[in-house]
């Protein structure tokens, strides 16, 4: 008896672990993507934090097609119609940053990447997204205004939800202003919540899917000097 007592403490221990690992988003693992629409593209910045040098980084979009990517001295191998890998001899290192570009027909699908070192190994990855057209109005001319514009930023808190469940939204704007969350349903329909940020720029939102049709949603938060998208699916 004290046998099989231990046996099912040890199965449920390890059925238990399993579940915690479902949908485990790496997006804190030291290495950041960001992405922007820059004429058309996908402006991906990657931002390396981690100790070790990033040789080799696999793209995929979840809702869209890879027509091309390029970064100056980094090799593209596309393995399927929206999967790259991009590697080099010249790699990012610690504290480095890299700018690729990635011709999709579709400019606002959800990211997934995995980041690997010079043998090959994973050292860090997202299976969640990276933000998708994070903009400040305000930005002309080069990349490196937009590398700076890092306070800019709009999240959910997963990726994939049912119908029924709560979406709870956050993210950075203009400190003390009033904002727009705009909500954009596959079909087209949109939703306005009204919200204000605090003294830090930062704001949340609450949101219950109750009859959400199946597809990919486009969150939008506005003030009059900078917005920020990014987007979310329904399944």
């Amino acid at each position: 008896m004290m046998k099989l007592a231990a046996v099912l403490a040890v199965t449920l221990g390890a059925i238990l672990l399993l579940s915690t690992m479902v949908n485990v988003s790496y997006a804190d693992s030291g290495v950041k993507v960001y992405a922007k629409e820059k004429q058309s593209l996908m402006l991906l910045l990657v931002k390396n934090a981690k100790n070790a040098s990033i040789y080799e980084l696999t793209i995929t979009l979840l809702d869209g097609t890879i027509n091309s990517a390029k970064s100056d001295g980094w090799k593209v191998l596309k393995n399927s119609a929206n999967q790259i890998t991009l590697s080099s001899a010249n790699p990012i290192p610690p504290k480095g940053r890299e700018v690729f570009f990635v011709n999709t027909d579709n400019i606002n699908s959800i990211i997934s990447w995995t980041a690997k070192d010079r043998s090959g190994s994973v050292i860090a990855m997202d299976n969640a997204r990276a933000v998708v057209k994070q903009t400040l109005s305000a930005l002309t001319g080069s990349d490196t205004s937009y590398m700076k514009a890092t306070g800019v930023t709009l999240t959910t808190d997963k990726i994939f939800y049912k119908k029924g469940e709560k979406l709870f939204i956050t993210g950075v704007l203009e400190p003390n202003s009033k904002i727009t969350i705009t909500i954009f349903t596959p079909s087209g329909q949109k939703l306005k919540i009204g919200q204000q940020t605090d003294q830090t720029g930062s704001f949340k939102a609450l949101h219950v899917l109750h009859d959400a049709e199946s597809g990919t949603y486009i969150v939008k938060a506005s003030e009059p000097r900078a917005f920020a998208e990014t987007t979310f699916k329904v399944l």
